[in-house]
Parts: structure tokens; sequence; C-alpha cells
């Protein structure tokens, strides 16, 4: 299972306050982790997808809020 560690989770969730002043909240259950933010805006998803792929992740995007999923 592909997962961000906590030190990773930290940085994250610094970088998307201080770039997009949104609130990063994580969810860590034994089916892997799941984020949210309040408002997903395209920029942020951009910069989310750039995040993960240089950790060699990937995410997937609700169409209908601004949750997201680790793989």
């Amino acid at each position: 299972m592909a997962v961000l560690n906590l030190d990773q989770i930290i940085d994250l969730k610094k970088q998307v306050e201080e770039k997009f002043g949104e609130t990063l909240h994580a969810h860590d259950t034994c089916g892997g982790q799941s984020f949210e933010v309040k408002e997903m805006t395209p920029e942020l998803k951009a910069f989310l997808r750039e995040y993960l792929r240089t950790e060699g992740l990937k995410a997937a995007f609700s169409e209908t809020d601004g949750n997201f999923v680790v793989s």
C-alpha cells in the first residue's frame, strides 16, 4: 500500500496552507489514506498531483468535493 509518512503529511499540510490558504485534513485508516480540503481549486489539484508524483504516488480526486485518496 502506497502512503505518505508522517513527515510528508506535515510538509504537505504546511505547503497547502502557505500556498493556498487551505487546511488539509488527513485521514489514515487500514484501507489507506484520504485527505480533504474545503475548496479544491484547479491550481491546488495540480499542486497536489505534482507533489504526490515526486513522492512516487498518485491521487484520485472526488468530482463533487475536496476529497482525494492516495495510491
